[in-house]
Formats: C-alpha cells, structure tokens, sequence
C-alpha cells in the first residue's frame, strides 16, 4: 500500500474545512461551531480520496492544526 503524503489531500482538507466552518448546518443552536459535524465533513471529503493512501494519525494532526489556526484568527 501506497502512503499518501501529506501535498496530496492537504488542499481537500483546507478547502473542506473552510467549507464545513461556514456551514450553517455545522452550526450549534447559539450559532457556536459543532466541531464533530466540522470533522465528520472534513474526513468524508478527504478520505473519498484514498482511505488505504492516507495515515489517520496524520489527519487527525493536520484537522487539528486547522482549527487552532482557526480559532485564533
């Protein structure tokens, strides 16, 4: 099994999750962000990819980058 690095679905998931932040369907009933609906989003879209090619682990750290950056905007 291939591994696939990170320059290949990096761009999925930063265009996903910008994509799933601004989603009105992600959001709590206080308009607060639902974090697991954000993830569940990012992961489906980035995982149509390849599930075999790409490292969890990796994803994992790669989501949760995002949202610090995210978050301290």
């Amino acid at each position: 099994m291939e591994i696939l690095s990170r320059s290949v679905w990096m761009p999925t998931l930063n265009k996903s999750f910008e994509a799933a932040v601004a989603s009105k369907e992600n959001r709590n009933s206080d308009d607060s962000i639902n974090w697991n609906f954000v993830e569940a989003d990012v992961y489906m879209d980035v995982l149509k990819h390849d599930e075999a090619g790409i490292v969890l682990a990796d994803l994992a750290e790669a989501f949760d980058s995002a949202a610090d950056a995210y978050l301290s905007k």
